[in-house]
């Protein structure tokens, strides 16, 4: 949990120096919340009955002026309750966004993909790794600012709880609502 919360505030910090200057020399972006749930792939998961997680997240992107893509950031955290034992997953993903011209004049579609560190932990019993993650989905622009959209995410990783191997491989389908500038 520490890695975690050392990782996002170094981001976060290298995120408000890049956008001032980004600001200022015409960029555009999103911050989203996301609301959903992740569906977790592996067995241990599954006998635990924790594989259906409520999710919750933050998907950030800022694109320079000029710049085919936007720099992704987005942090998300799942968690369920079963049978008396926790389980939780957070993920701090960094990479970059794609999106597509504008439909309409309020809707757009954009993928994206990266690397994400990702800790999982079943009760007391925690553990982290680095894996990939890849996401799509389409948002409307309302009222010139407001993001409504939909998001699927996949992200896979590794690690170890109990001395055993578990992959914290797992799709999130989440409705998105935010600001865009």
């Amino acid at each position: 949990m520490k890695k975690l919360v050392c990782v996002s505030a170094l981001v976060l910090v290298l995120l408000a120096g890049v956008s001032g200057a980004a600001f200022a020399a015409g960029a555009s972006g999103n911050i989203n919340l996301l609301l959903g749930k992740h569906y977790l792939d592996d067995d241990v998961w599954d006998d635990l009955d924790l594989d259906e997680q409520d999710s919750i997240g933050l998907m950030f992107d800022i694109q320079p002026a000029r710049w085919p893509v936007a720099l992704a950031f987005d942090l998300l955290k799942s968690d369920e309750s079963a049978h008396g034992i926790d389980g939780e997953t957070q993920e701090i993903a960094g990479g970059v966004r794609w999106y597509s011209p504008m439909v309409s004049n309020i809707l757009r579609f954009y993928a994206g993909g990266g690397l994400a560190l990702i800790e999982a932990e079943i009760e007391d019993e925690d553990d982290d790794d680095f894996g990939i993650w890849l996401n799509g989905g389409l948002t409307f622009i309302i009222a010139k600012h407001v993001n409504l959209g939909l998001d699927v995410r996949y992200s896979t990783a590794e690690v170890e709880l109990y001395g055993e191997d578990v992959d914290v491989d797992g799709l999130r389908t989440s409705f998105l609502i935010g600001y865009h500038f």
